[in-house]
């Protein structure tokens, strides 16, 4: 039987996107990504029975299989043109299934042990922020993450009682070792804290050839081990619409965990059902593993990403290759990334614009109403050059005659009429 397939890989979603060539948005640009992915295995590592490295890898008992899709939701948001925040949320639909047994049947009970299981709901959440170093050729950041357990039921021993060792196992067996203590098999994650504290590094080349490498250290929290993580990827930028990418990961646990379950496990891992029963133990078919919160694991991977300005459309796949208290998982993903410029949503709001006094001029109050250049007469008419004489005051505005002495020579043609004349010299131009 199998205890948790909590840890077996969320690997593939922490990987950063390889579409994602800058370390830091720039000011006020808001990037978003959205992941599909489904991972599965059929094997583990583990270290038990004088495999302490969990170098050989085994076949899940009971014809098990593994299997989890998740959705991911990334942001990112450039506060200044070297420091960002960002978050990723995850939602996951994971399940375990493998043949049930009857443990109890040389008791004459026929109930059956099943350990099969599944879980849904929201995953680890990850907040951090990235600040730039250096840009140039070679480039430098600072990154922290701070992983969050999402709310999900937290990883169990094959019975869920609060048994810690194999011994307290065997001397609770006969109210321990029930179909209805049974546990499932797969949760979304460990359950607790995790801060991280990464160097990224690059070099690009004048071919379009980059490389990075990632150093980091994950201070666990909840008793789960430290752990000193590092990834490196290659890549090759073609005509600047395809990059293809190749990386390698690896994660190693500097300290022991707690232990949080007991797992009956089943040797060998191809013994059929059938032949599963609680007597098992004393022949040692049946060993007792206590699993702690700590896992090591190496895996390898490659991408290919298309990109359209700042949209892209990348597709990766990922292979654990080695581990330990791990399963040997493989990972395909699709996603589709975007950026855009949020400026307008940051700058502050303009201000109203001024309303203009109104200028008026001087006028002179005479008898009959106001008297200026160009106003009113004391017969109540404009009068002025070209405009309405004292006829027309009151009755139908009739312009008055004017002599081509009297035209205004300022006063500007009509459309049609400038569309005929050509253009004027100045005096200037004939200087």
């Amino acid at each position: 039987m199998r205890l948790s397939l909590c840890a077996a890989c969320v690997l593939f979603l922490l990987a950063p996107s390889a579409a994602s060539s800058q370390w830091t948005l720039p000011q006020h640009n808001i990037g978003v990504r959205l992941t599909s992915a489904y991972s599965s295995a059929t094997h583990e590592w583990h270290g038990q029975d004088g495999d302490p490295t969990g170098s050989s890898v085994r076949r899940f008992p009971l014809d098990g299989r593994y299997e989890r899709f998740d959705a991911t939701l990334d942001l990112r948001w450039g506060v200044t043109s070297r420091f960002e925040l960002g978050a990723r949320i995850t939602t996951a639909l994971a399940s375990y299934r493998a043949d049930p047994v009857q443990l109890l049947q040389e008791a004459g009970d026929d109930a059956a042990f099943d350990v099969s299981g599944q879980a849904a709901g929201l995953g680890d959440v990850y907040v951090g922020g990235t600040f730039n170093l250096v840009r140039s050729r070679f480039a430098a950041a600072a990154r922290l993450n701070v992983k969050i357990p999402g709310g999900y039921e937290q990883p169990e021993g094959t019975f869920s009682t609060n048994v810690r060792s194999g011994e307290d196992l065997l001397a609770q067996a006969g109210s321990v070792i029930r179909p209805e203590n049974t546990s499932g098999t797969v949760f979304l994650g460990l359950g607790q804290v995790d801060m991280i504290v990464s160097v990224p590094l690059g070099y690009a080349s004048r071919t379009r050839t980059f490389f990075t490498l990632e150093p980091a250290y994950a201070l666990r929290l909840g008793g789960a081990g430290d752990q000193v993580r590092g990834r490196l990827t290659v890549g090759q930028s073609i005509a600047g619409v395809l990059t293809l990418v190749a990386s390698a990961y690896a994660e190693f646990t500097v300290q022991d965990g707690d232990v949080y379950g007991v797992s009956v496990a089943v040797e060998p891992p191809t013994t059929p059902a059938s032949d599963v029963t609680l007597g098992l133990i004393a022949d040692r078919r049946l060993p007792l593993r206590e699993v702690r919160l700590q896992q090591d694991l190496v895996t390898v991977g490659g991408a290919a990403v298309l990109r359209f300005g700042k949209t892209d459309l990348a597709f990766r796949y990922e292979r654990a290759v080695w581990g330990r208290n791990t399963a040997r998982v493989q990972s395909f993903a699709l996603s589709i990334g975007t950026s855009f410029d949020a400026s307008n949503l940051f700058a502050p709001p303009e201000p109203p614009p001024e309303e203009e006094d109104e200028v008026y001029a001087e006028e002179e109050y005479v008898d009959g109403g106001y008297e200026e250049e160009g106003g009113y007469d004391d017969e109540g008419a404009y009068d002025d050059e070209g405009a309405y004489d004292d006829e027309g005051a009151d009755g139908d505005q009739v312009p008055a005659e004017e002599s081509a002495d009297e035209v205004d020579v300022d006063a500007p043609a009509s459309p049609e009429v400038e569309a005929e004349m050509p253009e004027a010299e100045s005096d200037e131009a004939d200087e």
